[in-house]
């Protein structure tokens, strides 16, 4: 279900179309066509309800006031007359910048005070700059911020605590206490300064806090007291102030005017206080409707304009076979195998990833174990060398004891006794070693074994063999899907190429003796043969390679299947 549908760009609701129809979903486009379009090519959502089966909503349900769903349905239209109804009820105040600069900000600090939510909306983001800039100034000269607790946020702009700003990327890496993540234009309140520019900030109107890196806060975050339309398109608030120049059209006024539910007033710019000067700037809004036209609405457009010219008959196609009953069912059951092979496919490389991510921290669980465990190691071998080389002095020693004459066994006996204690004294330090090396060596084991267990998994060694298999069958059943396609061309008498025949009598062969031998399929190809050899083309592989391609429209056949 897609909201603010008429927003959506033409090439992601390509996109969305094709998924839906390939994976078989339910696409639901929900929007006004009346409101602002894509920022890039679009116009398609338009065309889709004024062509298509729409359901359309028969009561205005946002404002309090029965008068403003009346006047508001007019501004849909582009109607003059709606002014009328926002003049009668002084919603619309012409004046200079300047002083709606202030009207805004007064606004602004009254309803933040009073805790209510005001949507403030213009039409150029030199405007939205002005309007940001001249509210936090006015919060900094009423003592509503610290002038002392700032840091630089993106386009040159400061943020204070307290301020209101408004993240401008995506970023699926940042979540809020409440697990939600930081998303484009969504509204936030300071609540914190880091000493590296870090922000601590929660969202408004929801729930959740947020700290903002410094290097997002420096490139994703700007000052969030107004927006432009398509900024403010999809919300609802107690209250909405414009400000209209100009340079403002039907569709932007129309977003920006139905954004409040208790009201919503437009800050004409004018040289004047005249309210008539405010109404020619508005009747100049209300005729400039830029609206992106697709080209399938240009074409129908342009179709009509050209006159009606004969149409020349269709020339009469003669079939070259009879089509069998379960052709269509054939064709079914490609299909779903295709779709079935590409989800599993989709799936086994989800699977195969996250193997080769447990295979991946089984890893770094052992690095990790061999780095834990290798201070250890070296005490081990030092402790084993010293113990190594008591025991060689000792054997040494006692080999001198056994060859020793009368005089010279007692120094050698001494000396033997030395080597015997030296062995006594490593031999538990080296015990030592070991004991405090355990827990480490058995933590890495135990990571080896989960790395070897990982890896000889037979579950995920099915995946990757599917894996690897995938996308050969997915390329032959496309071939096969074309084949047949083609096929049914021709057998309904269309113009077909000797490249083609080949082509779906080289797919549709299948051999006797393989596994898995459907004869339905040897009786297309048999048809197809049947018919080239009786207009003698030859469709064997070579001999097709070696013509330019040629119109097959012979007298059509009747075969029986």
């Amino acid at each position: 279900m897609i909201d603010e549908a008429g927003m959506l760009g033409t090439p992601n609701l390509t996109q969305l179309t094709e998924l839906a129809s390939e994976r078989n979903w339910r696409l639901v486009l929900v929007g006004d066509p009346h409101q602002l379009q894509a920022v890039g090519r679009g116009g398609l959502f338009t065309e889709l309800c004024n062509n298509g089966r729409t359901v359309e909503l028969q009561h205005v349900h946002r404002f309090t006031q029965p008068w403003e769903a009346t006047a508001s349905l007019m501004l849909r239209h582009g109607n003059p007359r709606a002014l009328d109804h926002y003049q009668r009820h002084g919603r619309i105040i012409p004046g200079t910048l300047d002083e709606h600069l202030d009207t805004i900000a007064d606004h602004w600090r009254t309803a933040h005070q009073q805790g209510t939510t005001t949507a403030i909306t213009t039409t150029t983001n030199d405007h939205v700059d002005r309007i940001n800039a001249h509210i936090q100034g006015v919060r900094i000269d009423h003592g509503d911020l610290d002038p002392a607790r700032w840091t630089l946020i993106a386009d040159g702009e400061y943020a204070h605590e307290g301020d209101v700003i408004a993240t401008r990327q995506n970023n699926r890496r940042l979540h809020t206490s409440h697990g939600d993540t930081v998303r484009n234009r969504e509204l936030w309140t300071v609540t914190h300064i880091g000493d590296t520019g870090e922000l601590t900030v929660t969202r408004i109107g929801g729930h959740g806090t947020v700290t903002l890196p410094a290097e997002y806060v420096r490139e994703h975050v700007r000052l969030g007291y107004t927006a432009t339309e398509h900024g403010n398109q999809s919300d609802t608030v107690t209250a909405s102030l414009t400000l209209a120049t100009p340079a403002t059209t039907c569709r932007g006024l129309y977003v920006a005017m139905t954004r409040g539910r208790e009201q919503n007033v437009v800050l004409v710019i004018t040289d004047t206080h005249d309210i008539a000067e405010a109404r020619d700037v508005l009747d100049g809004i209300l005729a400039a409707d830029r609206a992106d036209t697709p080209a399938v609405t240009q074409r129908r457009n342009l179709d009509q304009q050209q006159p009606r010219l004969p149409q020349r008959p269709r020339p009469v196609l003669r079939p070259r076979c009879e089509i069998p009953g379960w052709f269509e069912a054939l064709r079914t059951e490609v299909d779903i195998e295709l779709a079935a092979t590409r989800r599993e496919y989709q799936d086994s490389i989800v699977r195969r990833e996250q193997h080769a991510g447990k295979l991946e921290a089984a890893q770094q669980q052992i690095y990790a174990a061999d780095a834990v465990a290798a201070p250890y190691d070296n005490a081990i071998r030092s402790a084993r060398r010293e113990l190594d080389g008591a025991m060689h002095d000792r054997d040494e020693a006692a080999r001198v004891v056994e060859g020793a004459g009368r005089f010279a066994r007692r120094p050698a006996r001494e000396a033997l006794a030395v080597a015997e204690l030296r062995v006594a004294n490593a031999q538990p330090r080296f015990q030592s070693a070991l004991n405090d090396a355990a827990p480490a060596q058995t933590a890495r084991s135990k990571a080896i074994d989960a790395h070897d267990a990982i890896r000889d998994n037979d579950f995920y060694k099915t995946i990757l063999e599917r894996w690897a298999h995938h996308p050969e069958r997915i390329d032959f059943l496309n071939e096969r899907q074309q084949a047949l396609a083609d096929w049914r061309s021709w057998a309904i008498g269309e113009p077909v190429s000797i490249e083609q025949l080949a082509t779906v009598a080289d797919v549709l062969h299948d051999d006797l003796f393989q596994p898995g031998y459907d004869r339905r399929y040897a009786a297309l190809e048999q048809a197809v043969t049947t018919w080239s050899a009786h207009h003698g083309l030859d469709i064997s592989p070579q001999h097709a390679q070696l013509h330019d391609p040629v119109q097959l429209e012979a007298p059509g056949l009747e075969l029986g299947i």
